[in-house]
């Protein structure tokens, strides 16, 4: 019983210890997500410094090469929506197989080009063909 409330109480731990996503399109979300330390939406973050971005996804279909875009865009003004591309194996397997778990950890700059600001930013997995596999999307403040 004490094994069944300490294994609650951590899985309790990790689900409030993620940042918040809002699924915005097909696919299964990340079974975990986490942007730095933010655990709210939005999420705060300071130009020039980098973010440690950790994710655990379980593939619903193998693919040779899996590419993770992430997309930046502002909540007001100018459209200028920024987009960086990764492959996926530079912090995971590559090929990945139907069902197996892959856990991602990166870092990425805060750009000092980016102005500060609101942001909405969306990352969106996609397989080697270009099949999209989850797309999701947190909001962000940009500060100096």
């Amino acid at each position: 019983m004490i094994g069944v409330i300490i294994l609650l109480l951590n899985t309790i731990c990790i689900v409030s210890s993620q940042t918040s996503l809002t699924p915005c399109g097909l696919g299964d979300l990340p079974t975990f997500f986490q942007a730095g330390t933010c655990t709210t939406s939005p999420c705060t973050f300071i130009r020039g410094s980098s973010v440690s971005i950790k994710i655990v996804y379980t593939y619903p279909v193998g693919t040779l090469i899996p590419l993770l875009k992430l997309t930046l865009e502002p909540l007001s003004g100018f459209y200028f929506p920024v987009e960086l591309v990764f492959k996926a194996c530079t912090s995971g397997p590559c090929p990945v197989t139907t069902g197996q778990t892959v856990t991602y950890q990166f870092y990425q700059e805060v750009y000092n080009w980016i102005p500060t600001g609101s942001f909405k930013v969306t990352g969106r997995l996609y397989t080697t063909v270009g099949q999209q596999l989850f797309c999701a999307y947190t909001n962000v403040i940009i500060t100096v």
